[in-house]
């Protein structure tokens, strides 16, 4: 049986079909297509599985596409919940306790429910010093949609509550909101209060250059009627331990002519995954970029991967990729210092060019072709080919909900300014500023581009999208009932990416997928406050319910 999908998992869409349709895994092959964004819905793979019954069924080829309504009523979108909070400050902003209840309506059927609706309640405890923590949560059956993984997982949710709590709790006591945020953030390495092991974190920093990229303190002391600054930081994974094992793996193959070929099963949904990986394996092997080529993912031919969720594809699979280089290079060496009758310790290779170290690569030197070449025809010789796996140093949480989710952790903040217009309700976001830790980062213009991408969502999530469901039917399953963020609705935006490196990461890289989206609807919300004094806590936050509010305030 061969499958042609749109998952973002090949290796567990090709174990789900085999427990549902009775086949061992061996005697089914899935094949990544061309696909855009997965954003979580790409790991919900209900129409692969139907397709696959039916092409059984019928012993005939069958192709199942859906049309934009029938994706709206057929995948699983953002869980809504309902959160409670209440902090605990001393008099100088620090936190002295939080509880928080959260009740996340999961729809018809159960998916991801409980683990999204445990990272909106959770996770937002690992970036803050505060250890004195309650936490309630019920996940409820609603006669809705089935929801499940969306960008964020959970986490724009609990930041929702979280960065407006702190925003409350400053001014309350008189303080700037930056400065309470700032006093209880934390700062380099850390454990957290459920056992996330933080090796790296620059919170703080991300927290200053946004707020200095947006002229914060000018514009507080210069405040112009009806505008307003917020900010809002927070934290992501760059991978998530799940079934034990939350690793990746990679096989390098050195072809006769100098050229790399990698095969990874981890995929590509957008990101620039791939470009990535080529990016990572030469520089591990000392080969030309150009010379490097990542094969699609693909059961029969690719090594074992996850695939590509919770921002870690750079993190998990690069150092997957750069161990199987690693070991490809050292086979490259052994060779080249029989060729070159020099020790291996002595070689080094650049370019694509193996020479030995302080003689001149013109007067001694093999090009890594040649190596391989020679590697696979010389007596009881073979390929210049390696199998490299990593996992990263987390642990599955106990029924506690207590242990290191991943091995890094990603962070970023973000500030706003709008302007509100108080007769009628419309809020404008005049400008953003985004600075994010994601390590050191290896392909900028990708990062950006997540960047920008995370931010559309965001601002779609704070003040655009809301699905209409009436009993149990979604009422505006098509664009034309459900507006998402084009072009027209970015408002001007810069972004910086803060230093920093994580020790565990490859080359010091971690995650960025999804960690840009988290913060944009609590800092808008926080500026309106700012600019006229109302709070909105319901999303998304709508001309009407701003101006409900405004009423509210002077009756």
């Amino acid at each position: 049986l061969t499958v042609w999908a749109n998952t973002n998992g090949i290796f567990g869409l090709r174990d789900s079909l085999a427990r549902v349709l009775g086949l061992r895994p061996g005697d089914i092959q899935v094949i990544q297509t061309f696909v855009g964004g997965s954003f979580g819905g790409r790991g919900h793979d209900n129409n692969a599985l139907v397709c696959a019954l039916l092409a059984m069924r019928a012993r005939r080829p069958v192709r199942l596409i859906n049309r934009r309504e029938e994706d709206f009523i057929a995948t699983r979108p953002r869980m809504p919940m309902q959160l409670w909070m209440r902090l605990g400050f001393k008099r100088d902003g620090l936190l002295s306790g939080k509880e928080i209840k959260v009740i996340a309506d999961n729809g018809a059927y159960a998916g991801l429910g409980a683990p999204v609706a445990s990272v909106a309640t959770l996770r937002h405890d690992n970036m803050f010093t505060n250890r004195d923590i309650r936490g309630e949560l019920t996940v409820v059956h609603t006669n809705k949609i089935p929801t499940g993984a969306f960008r964020g997982f959970g986490n724009p949710s609990g930041q929702w509550a979280m960065q407006q709590m702190i925003d409350i709790g400053a001014r309350a006591l008189g303080l700037d909101p930056r400065d309470v945020l700032l006093k209880n953030l934390i700062d380099g390495k850390h454990t957290s209060p459920h056992g996330a092991v933080i090796y790296s974190c620059e919170v703080k920093e991300c927290v200053r250059q946004a707020a200095q990229l947006i002229g914060w303190d000018e514009k507080r002391a210069h405040r112009q009627p009806n505008r307003g600054l917020g900010i809002a930081a927070s934290c992501m994974v760059s991978g998530k331990r799940s079934h034990h094992y939350d690793g990746s793996s990679g096989i390098v193959i050195v072809n006769g002519d100098g050229t790399v070929q990698v095969l990874s099963g981890e995929g590509e949904t957008g990101p620039g995954s791939r470009t990535v990986l080529a990016q990572i394996v030469a520089e591990e092997l000392g080969v030309r970029y150009e010379d490097v080529a990542v094969s699609a993912a693909d059961t029969a031919t690719t090594a074992f991967a996850f695939g590509t969720h919770a921002s870690r594809s750079t993190y998990i699979a690069g150092n997957a990729a750069r161990d199987a280089a690693r070991k490809a290079r050292e086979q490259l060496l052994e060779v080249a210092a029989e060729m070159l009758e020099a020790s291996a310790a002595d070689l080094e290779i650049k370019g694509g060019v193996v020479s030995v170290r302080g003689v001149p690569p013109e007067a001694r030197s093999l090009t890594v072709g040649e190596v391989a070449t020679r590697a696979l025809f010389r007596p009881g010789g073979g390929p210049i080919s390696a199998v490299g796996g990593w996992d990263p140093p987390s642990t599955d949480l106990d029924k506690e909900w207590y242990g290191n989710e991943s091995g890094a952790y990603n962070f970023c903040a973000q500030a706003v300014e709008v302007e509100v217009d108080p007769e009628s309700g419309h809020v404008k976001v005049l400008n953003m500023t985004m600075a994010s830790d994601a390590g050191t980062v290896i392909h900028p213009v990708a990062c950006e581009g997540q960047n920008e991408g995370a931010l559309a969502q965001g601002l779609g999530y704070a003040y655009i999208e809301q699905p209409q469901i009436e009993g149990g039917r979604v009422e505006n399953p098509s664009l034309a009932g459900y507006r998402i963020p084009c072009l027209a609705d970015m408002p001007p935006f810069r972004q910086v990416f803060v230093p920093s490196y994580e020790p565990t990461g490859p080359f010091g890289a971690k995650g960025v997928g999804q960690i840009g989206l988290d913060p944009t609807a609590p800092a808008i919300a926080n500026a309106i406050y700012d600019a006229v004094g109302v709070r909105v806590t319901q999303l998304p936050i709508s001309p009407e319910k701003v101006w409900q509010v405004l009423q509210e305030k002077h009756t």
